[in-house]
């Protein structure tokens, strides 16, 4: 049986001549796949381009968006930071608050506890991309900010412990040494505890407490229940008290200029006891403030929790 033949004519009306060009039908088809799978292949090609094309447009629109994110989060380190900083301090008083209540101190490990992880990092591995050029690390940010979590949480419970436990030792810590001396609006931390150049030898010299710059005539309070153990006049300290607050506690007030309180005069925490001076061994008017336990000076800053 003869396959089927198509026929394409060409004619030329110029020289009245005829042109014929015979395909076989397989051709025909042949040369229709041929065309269908180029176009297609073609299609698919330019579609995969154009798809990637079109992505990375819209991931380089994401990162002009981002860069405004980025500054947003670089502006807010520094109020993190700020945060962190307070959260520490309020740390560093809870110890401090639970050595006089004798309760365990939180532990260094378990605040870290619990901070970032691999599949935090995972995941913000994966958002990088999306991020502007810029020396921004999502998973230290939000690290920090699992750590300042946690350590807000651990504070809140820890507060509550410790509210729980002063209810019990109220009497115990009205005799803890708890307030500034004098009031910090009138008066100025002019010298601290610890080593510093003697004013009168010049040489380098172990300061045994706080010194406060202050007018003469300035309040000087107790700062905490007592009993006035000691009122009169030393030759360095000048008219000085010094008053027994239980529990192997004392505090010292010097170079006043007036004691309102004798020995043996039962005081509590706020209360007036004298005024500051310039008697003694004293280069100018000013009150000198030591905190003693068990006859072993200790740094005063540890027991400044309010002012007076």
């Amino acid at each position: 049986m003869k396959s089927k033949k198509y026929k394409i004519l060409f004619l030329n009306n110029k020289k009245g001549s005829m042109r014929e060009i015979n395909f076989s039908k397989g051709l025909v088809l042949s040369s229709i796949l041929f065309l269908f799978l180029f176009n297609f292949l073609i299609f698919n090609f330019l579609a995969d381009d154009f798809t990637a094309w079109k992505t990375n447009q819209e991931i380089n629109s994401h990162k002009k968006d981002n860069i405004f994110l980025v500054e947003a989060i670089n502006n807010s380190k520094d109020r993190i930071s700020n945060i962190e900083q307070k959260l520490n301090s309020i740390a560093q008083n809870d110890d401090n608050i639970r050595d006089m209540l004798k309760l365990p101190k939180i532990h260094e490990d378990i605040r870290m506890l619990g901070v970032g992880g691999a599949a935090a990092k995972e995941t913000f591995q994966e958002l990088e991309y999306l991020l502007p050029e810029s020396d921004l690390n999502l998973q230290s940010y939000f690290d920090k900010l699992d750590y300042l979590d946690r350590l807000a949480n651990l504070e809140v419970l820890s507060y509550m412990e410790m509210t729980a436990n002063t209810e019990k030792n109220k009497m115990k810590l009205r005799h803890m040494p708890a307030i500034y001396p004098v009031s910090l609006e009138h008066s100025k931390l002019t010298s601290r505890f610890g080593y510093r150049k003697d004013p009168f030898t010049k040489k380098r010299k172990k300061h045994e407490g706080d010194d406060f710059s202050a007018k003469t005539g300035t309040p000087v309070v107790a700062t905490a229940d007592g009993l006035v153990i000691s009122s009169k006049y030393n030759g360095s300290f000048g008219h000085y008290i010094e008053i027994s607050h239980g529990n192997g506690y004392k505090t010292v007030y010097g170079h006043l200029s007036k004691r309102d309180v004798p020995r043996g005069r039962y005081v509590v925490r706020g209360q007036k006891i004298g005024e500051v001076g310039n008697t003694g061994k004293s280069t100018a008017p000013h009150l000198h403030y030591e905190v003693k336990h068990n006859r072993k000076r200790l740094d005063p800053k540890d027991f400044y929790f309010k002012s007076s």
